[in-house]
């Protein structure tokens, strides 16, 4: 492929719309769109597709409700197919190195209209050739009940409208209805016979034939009040209209002779007969009466809807359908694409209106055309619609015509990124400058570096930039030397001040005895009394006297420990309430913290119920202990030892009477101090229960025989 300038800034703008998030507002551009903007597949042809309609079995050459299979197509042949295509001839390249691509499927217009009648006729034809559909008698098949040609209409009933011009003629049946004041309603069938005469009884015949319905109502009325009652009124209807023979034949998917009814129009037959084939014309329509000749423009039905060339037909009309003379194909940005009939004489500009114009996306000054040198050689053409005054190129039948479409990104645009209220693409004017940018609803953020800000401009290779500097405080001042001028396609970056400086988080944090120890984001004036407020306040058992504020130093990356009277703080003194600053830690102390305090346990062992440790509280003395222990057991010493440590040189051994104190001597109730331990001891000779032997074996007396003494012995026992 060839590397064109344009793919170059197609390529940069992407790149741009990338880096700057654009919200969407440039698409990308599709394989379809890029499609037009190299030379599509050179067009073969137009040719039906090989593929069959489903169901489309023809019936042999039988008259059908009055019908006549036609010559054109032989018996037992299939139906065309439904679409046109346009199919290409695959070709490598074209001139130097661009690549043909293929062109979508185009179907030809007007061709729709006829589907719903084609596909009715084809179904139809099948549930005949099955068996499954019953024609109607030959008594059933009335003008009324609609077409009664080829297949068509055979299974429905299908009432037409009397049109006002209407007039009667022989075969007509009427239905007059008439009553009076001394008259009842009465009803008579009428015909109008061959001679166009109406027979009344006891009135006699009535000339019909030539006259609307409402004339000759008015002549029924007169005779009739002749032989009846002055004031009787009438109201005559049709009952059954008369059928007429047409014919349509030549490109038609079903051609052959109609019997239908009078009021037929040319439209309804041509809709009857499924329409045209592939190859049958839509703007040269014939009705063919006698000697003369009507050729109708169906177009102006489907475009306009303009039915003026709606003929009411006749006996003995004939449809005709000749082939197309030229079909020629447009595609790209135009609002209908499609494959066109052209008159002769119609060109390029013909075929645009017939597309319903070009689109807005289209490019006018490339219009190509895939053309043919008659009879030579294939040919492309590009033509310049904004050019009145240029000579148009004929169109070919099988002419490909694409409207090329503008560039799918935009160009006229800067980018405003950064610390701005409203960064986005904004449009690029002539003479436009950066202070443009800004405005009372798009002014920088606070957080904005107005030091400096950028402009990254593209470089004419499309894929370099170059870096232009510039103070965008001065610029919003309008300073000529800053206010630069802005370019298609330049990228403005604004700064924030983080982003071009060191900036510390504003942080600061506080540990211990507090509420809500933690990180707390810093504001400016901030001291720390306020930092102790958002931490919930001081604990009770907090030391006031001094806390520690670290301070780090971010030169020298180490902390500065900074001693706080937190008393004289919370009391306003700012010599210690000071003002806390980027990752600041204040450490506030509890009283355990900053001096020994042993553990508040007492332990008691020995001869009690619950020995362990307990919690010594304020004034406990050795009786509570015991208590709380449960008491001494049974054989318990009168004498119980208090082991007290934190002395020097030996540990001091207490020794309190038990028995005198529970006995409420008070003198032996001493207090426990923290960490003591009380041991209550048991008299070695005293029994918690009987002790007993049991000898068994080869002696005199055995059995079991209890202790008296610790100091008794077997050989006692035996």
């Amino acid at each position: 492929m060839l590397t064109s300038r344009h793919q170059r800034r197609r390529h940069a703008v992407a790149a741009l719309c990338a880096l700057g998030a654009l919200f969407g507002l440039f698409r990308g551009t599709s394989a379809q769109e890029r499609s037009t903007q190299a030379p599509p597949a050179v067009r073969q042809g137009i040719s039906s597709p090989t593929t069959p309609s489903v169901g489309a079995a023809r019936v042999d050459a039988a008259e059908i409700g009055g019908a006549e299979a036609s010559s054109g197509e032989p018996a037992g042949s299939e139906a065309p197919a439904l679409s046109t295509a346009v199919t290409e001839t695959p070709r490598e390249e074209i001139d130097e190195g661009v690549a043909i691509e293929e062109t979508p499927a185009l179907r030809r217009f007007g061709w729709d209209f006829f589907a719903p009648a084609r596909k009715r006729l084809v179904e139809l034809e099948r549930r005949i050739v099955e068996g499954t559909l019953k024609l109607p008698s030959l008594e059933e098949r009335d003008a009324l009940s609609g077409f009664v040609g080829p297949l068509e209409m055979v299974s429905s009933s299908v009432y037409a409208t009397v049109p006002q011009r209407y007039t009667l003629a022989p075969g007509d049946r009427l239905t007059a209805t008439f009553w009076g004041r001394m008259l009842d309603v009465q009803r008579l069938e009428l015909a109008v016979d061959r001679e166009g005469y109406v027979t009344i009884p006891k009135v006699g015949r009535i000339v019909a034939r030539g006259m609307p319905l409402d004339q000759f109502q008015d002549a029924l009325r007169r005779r009739l009040r002749q032989v009846t009652v002055k004031d009787l009124e009438l109201i005559v209807t049709f009952d059954r209209l008369r059928s007429i023979q047409v014919f349509v034949t030549g490109e038609a998917f079903r051609p052959g002779s109609y019997a239908v009814s009078a009021v037929t129009t040319l439209f309804n037959a041509l809709y009857a007969a499924g329409g045209p084939t592939e190859l049958g014309s839509l703007r040269d329509v014939r009705l063919l009466r006698g000697q003369t000749t009507i050729r109708v423009d169906f177009y102006d039905y489907l475009l306009q809807g303009d039915s003026a060339g709606d003929l009411p037909l006749q006996t003995g009309d004939t449809v005709f359908i000749p082939p197309s003379a030229k079909l020629v194909s447009i595609r790209g940005e135009v609002k209908r694409p499609g494959i066109y009939e052209l008159k002769e004489g119609e060109n390029l500009q013909a075929l645009v209106r017939l597309a319903e114009g070009v689109r807005p996306t289209g490019l006018l000054q490339r219009v190509q055309i895939q053309s043919v040198d008659p009879n030579r050689e294939r040919k492309i053409l590009d033509v310049d619609l904004t050019r009145p005054t240029e000579t148009e190129p004929s169109l070919y039948d099988g002419d490909d015509v694409t409207v090329m479409a503008v560039l799918p990104e935009a160009e006229n645009f800067v980018l405003l990124q950064g610390a701005v209220e409203r960064p986005g693409v904004y449009e690029v004017k002539q003479g436009m400058r950066v202070s443009y940018l800004f405005s009372d609803i798009n002014s920088p953020l606070g957080e904005a570096y107005l030091e400096r800000a950028e402009i990254i401009r593209l470089n004419d290779d499309l894929r370099t930039t170059t870096l232009i500097p510039f103070h965008l405080g001065k610029a919003l001042a309008r300073d000529p030397a800053h206010d630069l001028a802005l370019s298609r396609l330049d990228r403005v970056l604004v700064h924030s001040r983080w982003d071009v400086r060191f900036v510390p988080p504003r942080e600061a944090s506080v540990t211990g005895a507090v509420q809500r120890p933690g990180q707390y984001e810093r504001s400016d004036a901030m001291r720390v009394s306020d930092l102790l407020v958002l931490s919930g306040g001081v604990l009770p058992k907090a030391h006031l006297d001094r806390a520690d504020l670290l301070r780090y130093d971010w030169e020298k990356e180490v902390t500065v420990l900074i001693p706080v009277d937190l008393r004289a703080a919370l009391a306003g003194d700012q010599a210690h309430d000071l003002l806390i600053e980027d990752r600041d830690l204040l450490r506030v102390y509890a009283f355990d913290e900053i001096q020994f305090v042993p553990a508040r346990i007492v332990s008691i062992f020995g001869a009690v119920q619950r020995p362990g440790p307990y919690t010594r509280s304020i004034g406990m003395t050795v009786k509570d202990l015991v208590y709380s222990a449960g008491g001494p057991l049974p054989g318990y010493k009168d004498q119980i030892e208090i082991a007290r440590a934190r002395v020097s040189g030996q540990i001091d051994i207490l020794t309190v009477d038990l028995r005198a104190l529970l006995e409420r001597d008070e003198g032996w109730n001493v207090p426990v101090e923290d960490e003591d331990v009380v041991m209550v001891k048991k008299k070695t000779d005293f029994f918690d229960r009987p002790v007993y032997v049991s000898i068994q074996g080869e002696v005199r007396y055995a059995g079991t025989y209890a202790v008296k003494t610790r100091s008794d012995r077997l050989s006692g026992l035996i």
